[in-house]
């Protein structure tokens, strides 16, 4: 973790974004209600009009976000909410449809938005290239996970 907190600032800049870190636990992964905390404080702190949420296909950490940004995007419905496919775990068969047909279980809405431009692609490869350790766990993951990795995200609008 400290390893990509370190390739963060060159990334975030060739984005014009800033990082909001959640405190580090000590005890394992963090729980939703801490997830849910920090981005709270992150809302405050960063006065942002759009949020972006992993649709938690697969991996614990993405579910957990996923779910506890669900919680604040009830809490704060005045937002613009994003889902975004998670990268690696999108291609695997069925994963996407069923999380969003879970969500329109659970009284959400979603609405896809159009794809990215060739200049989106070419600066998120850009940004995803600063992360060198990630890059080598994702090929070890999966053969092609480093390539998926740098595709644009598929992006839905989220409402209740």
């Amino acid at each position: 973790m400290d390893r990509r907190r370190a390739e963060d600032p060159e990334a975030l800049d060739l984005l014009g974004a800033r990082a909001h870190w959640l405190p580090p636990s000590t005890t394992g992964p963090l729980p939703a209600s801490a997830i849910v905390e920090g981005l709270q404080a992150a809302l405050v702190a960063c006065r942002p009009g759009t949020v972006a949420l992993p649709l938690g296909l697969f991996h614990d950490d993405h579910t957990t976000t996923h779910e506890a940004g669900l919680r604040v995007a009830q809490a704060v419905p005045s937002l613009q909410w994003l889902l975004y496919a998670d990268a690696l775990y999108r291609t695997l068969p069925g994963l996407v449809q069923a999380r969003l047909d879970e969500l329109a279980t659970g009284g959400w809405r979603t609405a896809p938005l159009p794809a990215g431009s060739g200049r989106h692609l070419a600066l998120k490869q850009r940004a995803v290239a600063c992360y060198a350790s990630q890059l080598r766990a994702l090929a070890t993951a999966r053969p092609d996970g480093v390539a998926d990795a740098f595709e644009l995200e598929q992006y839905w609008c989220l409402a209740r």
